[in-house]
């Protein structure tokens, strides 16, 4: 491991000793993801799952929540699409409420904004779905390897 380090540090590559891991490992946590290697999974970590509930109630909790404060949220759950399969189709009612209010606006992100009751659909999806147990993470298929058997024809 030295010597890669080494090699990478000739070459003009700055390591950051931090972020990096000296020993093999089938887990860890990448781009505000944890990655699975052993059950092809990605997952969210526990600290952005809590955030986004947190931000999801407080938006719940308001009448006319700022159009800012909703884009917020929106951002975060299309920052969680990898980890969440099925997220996509749960923020669009939320994004149209929020492009019309800010239209009505001129632009003005600090402006208040009603939650629609699709909207509002959408964010009580989101914290049933975080909290679900178990959460159901993507989980990526292994690749298949293919044999040149000339006697059965087929990949194995």
């Amino acid at each position: 491991m030295l010597a890669r380090c080494k090699l990478m540090n000739d070459l003009g590559f700055i390591i950051n000793d931090k972020k990096s891991h000296s020993n093999p490992t089938r887990e860890l946590q990448f781009l505000g993801f944890v990655i699975n290697s052993n059950q092809m999974e990605v997952r969210l970590p526990t600290d952005k799952v809590e955030s986004i509930l947190k931000l999801c109630r407080r938006l719940l909790a308001q009448t006319r929540p700022t159009i800012q404060s909703v884009a917020q949220v929106i951002g975060k759950f299309v920052s969680c699409f990898p980890a969440v399969p099925l997220g996509p189709l749960y923020y669009r009612n939320l994004e149209i409420a929020k492009d019309v209010q800010l239209k009505e606006n001129t632009g003005n992100f600090q402006a208040k904004m009603p939650l629609t009751d699709e909207a509002k659909a959408e964010l009580q999806w989101w914290i049933l779905n975080l909290l679900a147990s178990p959460f159901t993470p993507h989980r990526f298929q292994q690749p298949l390897k293919a044999s040149s058997s000339r006697q059965s024809g087929t990949l194995s």
